[in-house]
C-alpha cells in the first residue's frame, strides 16, 4: 500500500491533492468512531484532549473560575497542543505540519456537525447499546480510529496531538508508532483512574479501545519498522552503488562461496526499514534475476540509523 501511494504521489500536485483528500477522510472516519462510539460508551478520553478533560474537571471541581468542565477543556486543549505544533513546524516538514493541522481542524468540525442520533439510525443500532455492548464498541471505535491515524502517516501527516508526538518519538526510538501512542495514553488513563476510582470501569474498556487502536496503527503503518535485508548475488557492485545512491543505506559486502556451484558470491548485508525493503528486493532481483534475497524482522538497531519518514 506504501509502495503505491509513493509512485503516485511524485507529482507534487497530485501528491498534495490526495494527501488533503485522505485527511478529510481520515478526520472524518475518526469523529465518526468519536462521537458514535467513544462518546455514547462513556470511554476516558485519551491523548490531549484526555489530558484537557483531566485538568479542566479538577478546575471545576476546585471552584477557581466560573466555568464548565467542557470549557476549561477546551481551552486547555488548545493550549496543550500550541507545543507540540511548534515541536511539527522544527522538527518535521511544512508537509506533515499543514497536514497535521488540517486534521485537527476538520476532526473538530466533524465532532460538532455531526449527529450521534443520525449516525445510530444509519448504522441500526438503538439508543444505549453503546453502553450495553462498550466492548464492542470499544472494538469497533479502537479500529475506526487506529485505521484513521494509520492512514494520516502513511500519506506523511497525523492526527496531531499525542499522534505527533508519538511519530516523533518514533523516529529517534526503536520503538513503533503504536507502542509509543498506546503507552502515553495508557499513563493518562492511569491518572484518570488515580483521581477518580469509580471510573475504573470506564477506564478497563478504554484500555482495550487503545490497545486495538495502537494495533491498527501498527498493522497498516509500517515505514518506521526496522529489518535486516540479506542478498546473495554476483553483482555486488551494482546492487551495493544503487543501494547507496538510492536509499541512503549502508552496505556491508562479504565474500562468500555458493557451496553447490562453488562459485564466489557478494553477501550483501543491509539494514532499512520495511518499505525500503520491498523496494531493494525489487532493485536487487531487476540487476541480477539470479540473485537470492531475504528480509527478516530486527528487534532493536544500535548504532547511527536514519529514520527518514518525516524529515
Amino acid at each position: 500500500m506504501e509502495r503505491r501511494f509513493e509512485k503516485m504521489m511524485k507529482n507534487n500536485k497530485i501528491n498534495w491533492i490526495v494527501s488533503i483528500g485522505v485527511i478529510i477522510f481520515s478526520a472524518f472516519v475518526y469523529s465518526i468512531g468519536v462521537v458514535l462510539f467513544v462518546s455514547e460508551a462513556k470511554l476516558l478520553a485519551s491523548g490531549v484532549s484526555g489530558m484537557s478533560l483531566i485538568i479542566g474537571r479538577l478546575i471545576e471541581e476546585s471552584g477557581l473560575v466560573n466555568y464548565t468542565e467542557a470549557q476549561i477543556s477546551g481551552i486547555f486543549y488548545f493550549v496543550l497542543n500550541l507545543p507540540i505544533m511548534v515541536l511539527s513546524f522544527r522538527k518535521f516538514n511544512i508537509k506533515f505540519s499543514i497536514l497535521s493541522i488540517l486534521h485537527m481542524v476538520f476532526t473538530s468540525l466533524f465532532t460538532s456537525i455531526l449527529d450521534v442520533n443520525v449516525l445510530m439510525d444509519i448504522v441500526g443500532i438503538s439508543s444505549g447499546w453503546q453502553i450495553d455492548y462498550r466492548l464492542e464498541s470499544a472494538l469497533f471505535s479502537g479500529v475506526m480510529c487506529g485505521f484513521s491515524t494509520a492512514i494520516c502517516y502513511l500519506v506523511g501527516g497525523s492526527s496531531a496531538g499525542i499522534d505527533l508526538l508519538a511519530a516523533y518519538l518514533s523516529s529517534k526510538k526503536q520503538m513503533s508508532v503504536g507502542k509509543i501512542n498506546a503507552i502515553v495514553n495508557a499513563c493518562i488513563i492511569a491518572l484518570s483512574i488515580i483521581l477518580w476510582s469509580d471510573e475504573i470501569l470506564n477506564a478497563l474498556f478504554t484500555l482495550a479501545f487503545i490497545f486495538i487502536n495502537a494495533s491498527v496503527i501498527d498493522m497498516i503503518f509500517v515505514a518506521n519498522r526496522k529489518v535486516v535485508v540479506t542478498i546473495i548475488t554476483e553483482k555486488g557492485d551494482e546492487i551495493s552503488d544503487l543501494i547507496n545512491s538510492n536509499f541512503t543505506r549502508g552496505v556491508t559486502r562479504i565474500k562468500a562461496i555458493g557451496n553447490y556451484t562453488k562459485r564466489e558470491k557478494d553477501f550483501l548485508y543491509i539494514a532499512c526499514t520495511s518499505n525500503e525493503a520491498l523496494e531493494i528486493a525489487d532493485l536487487a532481483k531487476q540487476i541480477d534475476e539470479h540473485s537470492f534475497t531475504s528480509v527478516s524482522n530486527a528487534q532493536r538497531i544500535s548504532g547511527y540509523f536514519l529514520n527518514k519518514s518525516t524529515k
